[in-house]
């Protein structure tokens, strides 16, 4: 469970949400839905925080989209990973994917989630973040949440490269049978596992296999984060 401190603590930052979406915004047209309302959905997580966990973080490389519709999607409201349709009836239909697959998982759901960069931009190959703020920002941000053991999901391989090369893992261990790569640190006394699975919006874009194999990869983190 988060703390109220907790939470205004994290809120600072831009691309900071949590993994808790409401039932309307699964819906395909989702207008209607908390998330859509002004202020939202920050007022829902601070009026929920019994849901908000302190022990998992989901990590993305950037907010993503145009950057004209985006922009209120990453400020304070913490609408990061919620996007709605806009009004040119569009949506992030890796966001809703998203949604769809880690409401189903108890031990993921209401997990911490961020950026390594706020920069907004759709291209993943044009986001080149400093390393070094990327390790600050992702330390500050545990000491926050205070769990001792932490389990954090990387979504895809530029995410988990640069976290691999700051956080320094020696592990050459192969991928698992589920496809993801893992390995542990123990930092200022804390228990951290970090998990490289398929990015949500790459297995959305890949067809049926790869959405499979992204619903099988959450349900292992799922799974160990559970122990």
């Amino acid at each position: 469970m988060i703390t109220k401190n907790q939470f205004e603590k994290l809120s600072v930052y831009l691309t900071s949400s949590w993994a808790v979406w409401s039932d309307d915004f699964i819906k395909p047209d989702c207008r209607k839905c908390i998330e859509n309302e002004e202020g939202q959905p920050k007022k829902y997580f601070k009026n929920n925080l019994s849901l908000l966990k302190n022990n998992i973080i989901l990590l993305g490389l950037n907010p993503s989209g145009d950057k004209e519709i985006q922009r209120d999607a990453s400020s304070n409201f913490l609408g990061n990973f919620h996007s709605v349709i806009d009004d040119y009836g569009r949506r992030h239909k890796g966001d809703l994917f998203l949604s769809n697959n880690i409401m189903k998982l108890n031990n993921i759901k209401g997990a911490y989630m961020t950026d390594i960069s706020d920069e907004i931009e759709g291209k993943s190959p044009n986001v080149c973040p400093d390393e070094h703020c990327v390790k600050k920002e992702l330390e500050d941000k545990l000491i926050i949440l205070g769990s001792e053991n932490v389990h954090i999901v990387c979504f895809g391989w530029k995410v988990f490269n640069i976290i691999n090369r700051n956080f320094g893992n020696r592990d050459k261990k192969p991928d698992n049978k589920y496809g993801v790569k893992e390995f542990s640190i123990k930092w200022k006394n804390k228990n951290i596992t970090f998990y490289k699975v398929y990015h949500y919006s790459y297995s959305v874009r890949y067809g049926a296999d790869k959405k499979d194999k992204f619903r099988r990869q959450l349900e292992y983190v799922n799974k160990m984060a559970g122990k």
